[in-house]
C-alpha cells in the first residue's frame, strides 16, 4: 500500500458580495401574483388599479403616472393586501428619484423617494429634503424619475 501524502494550501477566502434580487419583491411580478389574488374577487375597481399599475411598470417611463396608480392601488387594497403593497412601495423607492425645481430656471435637485401618505405628502417631503428647508415658491415643482435617469437630470 502506498500513502499519499498531501503538503498544506494556504488559501484565503474573501467573502464575495452578491446582489441578489428577489422576483417575489420586483414590482411587475408582485402585481401579477396581486393580480391573480384579486381575479375572484368582486372589487373590480382594485382590479383595474392593479391592471393598470402593472401596465405602467412594463410599457411606460412615465413615473409620475407610476406613482399616482400606485397611491390609487393603495388606497384601494392596503387593508386586505397589506404585504404586496408594502413589497411594491419598497421597489418603487428604489427604482425611482424625485427631481426638485425651485423655479423654472434653477436647477433640478435629486432627492429620495420615501413614498408615505399620500402624493401630495411625497411632494412636500422631496421639496424639503431637496431644498433643505428653504422657503418655497409658488414655482417649485417635483418630478419624479427613474433613478437610472438620475445622472441625467431634469
Amino acid at each position: 500500500m502506498s500513502h499519499l501524502t498531501l503538503a498544506p494550501v494556504e488559501t484565503t477566502i474573501t467573502p464575495v458580495r452578491t446582489v441578489v434580487s428577489c422576483p417575489l419583491n420586483h414590482g411587475v411580478a408582485t402585481l401579477d401574483h396581486l393580480l391573480a389574488e384579486l381575479m375572484g374577487d368582486a372589487d373590480s375597481a382594485a382590479f383595474d388599479a392593479a391592471l393598470d399599475l402593472r401596465w405602467l411598470l412594463a410599457h411606460s417611463d412615465d413615473a409620475n403616472a407610476m406613482v399616482s396608480e400606485f397611491f390609487r392601488l393603495r388606497a384601494l387594497i392596503e387593508e386586505r393586501h397589506y404585504l404586496a403593497c408594502f413589497r411594491l412601495r419598497r421597489w418603487l423607492e428604489s427604482q425611482l428619484v424625485a427631481w426638485v425645481s425651485e423655479t423654472r430656471h434653477s436647477p433640478a435637485v435629486c432627492t429620495e423617494l420615501k413614498l408615505a401618505g399620500c402624493v401630495e405628502s411625497v411632494r412636500a417631503s422631496c421639496i424639503r429634503l431637496a431644498l433643505e428647508g428653504a422657503p418655497t415658491t409658488p414655482w417649485t415643482r417635483v418630478r419624479f424619475a427613474f433613478s437610472r435617469t438620475a445622472a441625467i437630470g431634469a
